[in-house]
């Protein structure tokens, strides 16, 4: 078995018992529209992070690295997101109001960035992705976390606000789609003003 056939077999384990927690607890429909707005975000902001250079993924093919984005990309969010909501005493709740879902959001943009700050110097540490620039964190750059943070709390706003409305799954998803373009425009902008900066 290659390292990439293993990674992969790993992150699909990991992400494989959250779509299904997701299910039992959402149900089908529900469960579809948060993997659309995961899967959406993440893969767009990825592509555009390896085609632009920022970093490259070790002997992948981008149709490997698209996979394994959007799949690894559930087991970065789902966490982040449930804690968020029991930590708020929101977990049960079937309608969030916006301004929950604004602190919702970022308390998962939050999380995330904190489980980033220990998975990405590993990542490095095995060769799984290489920076173009190294950065003072183990060798990651500051802006990979400002996109961390801002990739799950798009995923997580969009998502539950989208999720509140009262509309048929197909406006669902098409409103899924503008909060995916929003949450890619706002990410990629953050990472267009850090590269100017230089972090």
């Amino acid at each position: 078995m290659t390292d990439t056939t293993i990674t992969l077999a790993l992150v699909i384990l990991f992400s494989v018992p959250m779509i299904y927690h997701s299910y039992r607890l959402r149900g089908a429909k529900r469960t579809l529209i948060l993997l659309l707005n995961i899967v959406g975000i993440a893969v767009i902001v990825e592509l555009i992070g390896v085609t632009s250079g920022a970093y490259t993924y070790t002997g992948q093919t981008l149709v490997l690295v698209t996979i394994f984005v959007g799949i690894g990309w559930i087991a970065n969010t789902y966490p982040a997101m449930h804690i968020s909501l029991y930590l708020l005493n929101l977990y049960n709740n079937k309608r969030i109001k916006p301004q929950e879902a604004l602190v919702v959001a970022i308390l998962s943009g939050c999380f995330g960035v904190i489980y980033d700050l220990f998975m990405d110097p590993v990542a490095v540490a095995l060769g799984t992705w290489v920076w173009a620039k190294e950065g003072p964190w183990y060798g990651v750059p500051l802006s990979n976390f400002i996109g961390w943070f801002l990739i799950i709390f798009s995923i997580v706003f969009g998502y539950t606000l989208v999720d509140n409305k009262n509309a048929s799954i197909p406006k669902k998803a098409l409103l899924s789609i503008i909060s995916i373009v929003l949450g890619s425009a706002l990410v990629y902008s953050a990472m267009k003003i850090c590269a100017y900066i230089g972090i």
